[in-house]
């Protein structure tokens, strides 16, 4: 039989059926699709950059850090994390959820203004901010399940209620009443004139200031230790919980894992403090925190040891670490450097 004719007497064998099995095929098809709506990364320690392309897109793993890219109708509709130790760089459509779930997770997002992403938080030590330009989520659509999370959020005019405990929140947008409740949590806050403020419970700090330099908010402050303090300089609200002004010793050595040793005090700068041999968005609020304890302690100098399985990659981290300390200590500190294999990052240890 010629080849044609072999085609033509399968066909003739199969289609019946195909045909009666077309329903399933459709659904299948329409499964297919659905599934190919998203953009689904699932993996371990690994480095990445994905176009959204106009659809939601998730990341499933540990140590990642990825970066989705788009613009307008091709920006990504949607961000899923679960797992942790991620550092995501998106780009989100109008509207988008950010939804975040498991430990030490990092988001910078940039969106067009007016787009106000939304957010859920469930887990510890998220860290999620708006990349220069772009809006921060609406404080009225957050969902905020966790501690030790570092967040800016979009008053827009409304009142807001903040709990939990070692949160760090920066907030925009002119509340109309702000409630902190918790332990130990840090607010920067602009507020309408006249706002009322409830604080309840301890060590909550507040830094505010007073839109158009309006009229004192109405204070009720009820906790040992927690404080809320009127502050007229813009600036302060840059840089939450990394400003020498704004963040205690204790917490900057909270957040920087730092251990107090003969020699000084210990501060470990994690790998994925580094993108390659580029500083990380996270790598660069870790470094402002580091700045921050340092201009604290006022110390003798500093010892930066590099490690990593690539030995020239440990010594450009080094430097990498050095030339950002020079640029933004208050003074100029002896600085000594070393490199060395091993696990990879960068410990800076604060000299006495």
């Amino acid at each position: 039989m010629k080849p044609r004719a072999q085609i033509t007497s399968l066909f003739n064998r199969v289609a019946p059926v195909m045909s009666g099995m077309g329903p399933l095929i459709a659904m299948l098809l329409l499964s297919g699709a659905a599934k190919a709506e998203g953009l689904a990364i699932a993996a371990e320690a690994q480095t990445r950059t994905e176009a959204c392309g106009g659809a939601a897109a998730s990341v499933n793993g540990a140590e990642n850090v990825v970066t989705f890219t788009g613009n307008g109708k091709t920006a990504c509709t949607g961000l899923q994390i679960r797992g942790e130790n991620n550092i995501v760089i998106v780009a989100l459509a109008a509207g988008a959820l950010i939804d975040i779930e498991g430990s030490h997770n990092k988001v910078v997002f940039s969106a067009m203004r007016g787009a106000l992403p939304r957010l859920r938080v469930s887990g510890s030590f998220a860290d999620v901010r708006p990349a220069s330009g772009s809006p921060a989520p609406s404080a009225e659509t957050a969902v905020l399940l966790g501690d030790n999370a570092t967040i800016e959020l979009d008053c827009a005019s409304r009142a807001v209620t903040l709990q939990g405990n070692h949160n760090r929140f920066r907030l925009r947008g002119a509340c109309s009443a702000l409630t902190v409740r918790g332990e130990t949590n840090t607010v920067r806050a602009e507020l309408a004139p006249m706002a009322p403020v409830l604080v309840e419970g301890n060590t909550i700090s507040i830094v505010y200031t007073v839109l158009g330099g309006g009229t004192e908010p109405r204070l009720t402050v009820r906790g040992l230790g927690s404080t809320a303090v009127r502050q007229d300089r813009p600036e302060v609200l840059d840089t939450p919980g990394v400003n020498g002004a704004m963040a205690s010793v204790p917490i900057l050595m909270r957040d920087l894992n730092g251990a107090v040793m003969q020699q000084g005090t210990l501060a470990p700068l994690p790998e994925a403090v580094f993108i390659g041999t580029s500083l990380s968005p996270a790598g660069e609020a870790q470094l402002a925190r580091l700045v921050a304890l340092i201009d604290q302690i006022n110390p003798s100098g500093l010892r930066l040891t590099g490690r990593d399985a690539d030995i020239s990659v440990a010594r450009e981290h080094t430097t990498l670490v050095r030339t950002w300390l020079v640029a933004h200590t208050k003074k100029a500190l002896p600085m000594q450097e070393a490199s060395e294999v091993g696990q990879p990052g960068v410990d800076v240890m604060i000299l006495r």
